[in-house]
């Protein structure tokens, strides 16, 4: 793994233009803070394109890696994705994430896993969906600030933060201010 990468990009207090630039990319991610609308929402994580994935379907685990053919397993999700992030990574700067896990665990792993009565889940979703990002934009809103992070874990000749940077600081102008919202009804 290399040293993690850090480009700064111009700050936007509305990530749906940066957001916009990724979307069509495997697996787009947005933990959205509700800036600021919440009034205390600080930063915002948008990410893509990992470089693995992992999948529980029926209690049993897709592994997929970018580099290496798939793999199904029904060993335990949850130690399959400490394998699979390896030791924890240092910390950069005060960004409270710099790539690595982003999905979801339904309740319907638990059943899987032996805790809870089985019954039928949402059909068609996975138990768990996880994706492994190698990068990140990160946008805090306190700092008025964006970073694009790259870990150095992405084994493709061409990491995907390369293109991620482009699409990046291509973003247009800044989207319109969202509409204000009224309980009136208007015609």
């Amino acid at each position: 793994m290399s040293a993690p990468q850090v480009t700064r990009l111009p700050y936007r207090s509305d990530p749906r233009a940066f957001y916009a630039q990724v979307r069509d990319l495997p697996w787009p991610v947005w933990l959205d803070s509700g800036y600021p609308q919440s009034g205390a929402g600080r930063f915002d994580v948008i990410a893509a394109d990992p470089y693995a994935t992992l999948t529980v379907h029926d209690g049993h685990v897709h592994w997929h890696r970018v580099d290496q053919p798939g793999l199904e397993t029904d060993e335990d999700p949850l130690w399959c994705l400490r394998d699979a992030l390896g030791p924890p990574a240092p910390a950069v700067a005060e960004l409270p994430f710099c790539g690595g896990a982003i999905g979801f665990l339904g309740y319907d792993l638990a059943r899987s896993l032996g805790h809870l009565p089985a019954r039928s889940g949402l059909d068609g979703w996975p138990d768990m969906a996880i994706g492994l990002y190698d990068w990140c934009l990160v946008i805090d809103h306190a700092q008025r600030r964006s970073h694009l992070v790259a870990r150095g874990r992405d084994p493709r000749p061409v990491p995907g933060w390369h293109a991620a940077r482009r699409r990046l600081l291509a973003t247009g102008p800044a989207a319109e201010a969202p509409a204000e919202i009224s309980a009136e009804l208007r015609e």
